[in-house]
C-alpha cells in the first residue's frame, strides 16, 4: 500500500530524530486510508518509557501516547 506523507510532516519526523540523537526516537503516524493509500495527517512523537538503563537497547511507547493519538 502507498503511504502519502507531506514534506512538512517529513520535516517534523526529521526534527524529532535530530532532537533525540544519539538516542532512538519513535512516534505514531495518524491518518486514514483514502483512494487506496494511507494518508498521514499528523505525526505524534512518543517518549521512550523503558527503564533508563536499558533505553539504548529497548524502546517502549507510552500507552498514553496511543490514547492521545486515537482521540
Amino acid at each position: 500500500m502507498i503511504l502519502r506523507l507531506s514534506g512538512k510532516l517529513c520535516e517534523a519526523i526529521e526534527r524529532a530524530a535530530v532532537a533525540a540523537y544519539p538516542a532512538e526516537c519513535c512516534g505514531l503516524l495518524v491518518g486514514r486510508v483514502a483512494k487506496g493509500a494511507w494518508e498521514v495527517s499528523k505525526v505524534v512523537p512518543a517518549e521512550n518509557v523503558w527503564e533508563e538503563q536499558d533505553r539504548g537497547r529497548r524502546y517502549l511507547l507510552d500507552p498514553r501516547a496511543y490514547l492521545r493519538a486515537q482521540r
